[in-house]
């Protein structure tokens, strides 16, 4: 598994305006999504993660007269977007106006039907084992950054990695404290639902594109968001994490008991971004 960088090299000036990531955004207000979404707030017991993580980042921008909005998506190539679309636009524009959107419930924001909203998702395995990882490192590595608790403890206890995982998955879906960074592992589709109906046809939001194809829709995205110039030739190049190469790289995804979890836990981003769930899947989520 690899963190996604940016692959081509290349200073592109277009004047081209077709925006990516249609299909994806009408999935996500679709109603097998929607109500797919309500049906795994109350599986991980959402609402009581809500009443103390209330909010995601939201990062906004204003060129050439277009407002935009990405909202983050964790361990979704969202340190990539973070640091690298300011400096890929040029002349760079330094940073984001940040801002933080309620999630979930009544709280969603109400944005202006105007302003382009757009998200990035990934591969539902891929990004729960990166943030499993990170989670993981920042409580047990070199340099710790937050306390242990007993639900870490007694996954640090199992030293066979898929042991581990399958300790871990057990304490989201039971919507127990793996940590301050456990947010980074909840399903895509509750983490950026930070957006109210904006009535009409018009969709939560514009473009919901995937960590994937990002070095084929990132043009096409940043000409929407306005820019004329921009290089994605970038120092992120060699942007890497520190826990990139633990040994939980050797977790056995096809292991039964983290089947019955994992497939469950995260259908809802299957189903709301189309991905095609692995093999071990199919006879769980019947499809």
């Amino acid at each position: 598994m690899k963190q996604w960088l940016p692959a081509i090299f290349l200073l592109i000036s277009t004047s081209s305006s077709a925006p990516v990531g249609k299909e994806l955004a009408a999935s996500y207000d679709s109603p097998k999504c929607r109500a797919l979404i309500e049906v795994t707030a109350e599986r991980m017991n959402f609402t009581s993660f809500c009443s103390t993580w209330v909010q995601q980042e939201v990062y906004g921008l204003k060129l050439n007269g277009i407002s935009s909005y990405w909202v983050r998506n964790n361990k979704a190539g969202s340190e990539m977007l973070q640091r690298g679309v300011p400096i890929m636009i040029q002349p760079p524009l330094g940073a984001w106006t940040s801002k933080n959107f309620f999630k979930y419930g009544d709280d969603r924001e109400k944005v202006d039907p105007s302003v382009y909203v757009w998200a990035m998702v990934r591969q539902p395995w891929e990004r729960t084992v990166s943030g499993y990882q990170q989670i993981i490192y920042q409580i047990y590595g070199h340099r710790p950054r937050e306390p242990k608790t007993n639900v870490t403890d007694a996954i640090k206890a199992h030293l066979d990695p898929t042991e581990a995982f399958l300790a871990f998955l057990e304490a989201v879906r039971d919507g127990m404290s793996v940590g301050r960074d456990g947010f980074h592992v909840f399903p895509q589709a509750m983490l950026i639902d930070t957006i109210a109906p904006r009535g009409g046809e018009k969709k939560r939001f514009d473009s919901i594109t995937k960590l994937e194809s990002a070095s084929e829709d990132l043009p096409e995205i940043l000409t929407t968001l306005g820019a004329t110039d921009f290089d994605i030739a970038t120092p992120l190049s060699n942007h890497h994490h520190s826990w990139e190469g633990l040994a939980n790289r050797k977790i056995n995804e096809t292991d039964p008991r983290i089947a019955r979890i994992f497939c469950k836990l995260y259908e809802v981003d299957f189903v709301c971004f189309n991905y095609k769930p692995p093999p071990q899947c199919a006879p769980i989520l019947g499809f």
